[in-house]
């Protein structure tokens, strides 16, 4: 499935709270209100062992993709509905390409899952050399204004490891 082209800017806000930052969406003149339930995104990166999809983005090269598992939930160790996003990028403008993972759903992050996750994940990848990098979860919040135009998703509590 594949989705439309939107238009995607991220800020890094340091000097502001959540709660602030949340409350002035709120109460700015598009008048964002809560789309979604906040929640856990939970994330298995893919990348060359060169960390090509990585440098690209730190380099700020305009055209780039990357493979990503997606899924959602406070437990990070069982899959729960997983996701397969291929995201690209091209300039400011990007969509996404997904496939779900009906074999992975309610499995444990293990090894032997990981491996046959890699092996699925080189079958709709370009590259054909990807392999897991870095998982991620943190807690999100979305917002879209009042016109449907605009969402913000505010994400923190960031965790990341290795694999």
């Amino acid at each position: 499935m594949k989705n439309d082209f939107r238009f995607e800017k991220k800020w890094v806000f340091t000097k502001i709270d959540k709660e602030t930052l949340f409350s002035n969406l709120i109460n700015s003149k598009l008048y964002f209100r809560e789309q979604y339930s906040e929640r856990t995104v939970n994330s298995i990166y893919f990348d060359t062992l060169n960390l090509k999809s990585a440098f690209d983005n730190l380099d700020g090269v305009s055209n780039r993709e990357k493979y990503r598992v997606r899924w959602y939930g406070k437990n990070t160790e069982i899959f729960d509905n997983p996701i397969l996003e291929n995201k690209i990028k091209k300039n400011f403008q990007g969509y996404k390409i997904f496939f779900k993972l009906n074999n992975f759903d309610k499995k444990k992050l293990d090894n032997e899952n990981l491996f046959e996750l890699t092996k699925l994940v080189n079958k709709f990848s370009v590259n054909k050399n990807l392999y897991p990098i870095t998982m991620t979860n943190y807690r999100r919040n979305y917002l879209i204004s009042a016109n449907n135009d605009i969402r913000a998703t505010l994400d923190f509590n960031l965790q990341y490891k290795k694999l």
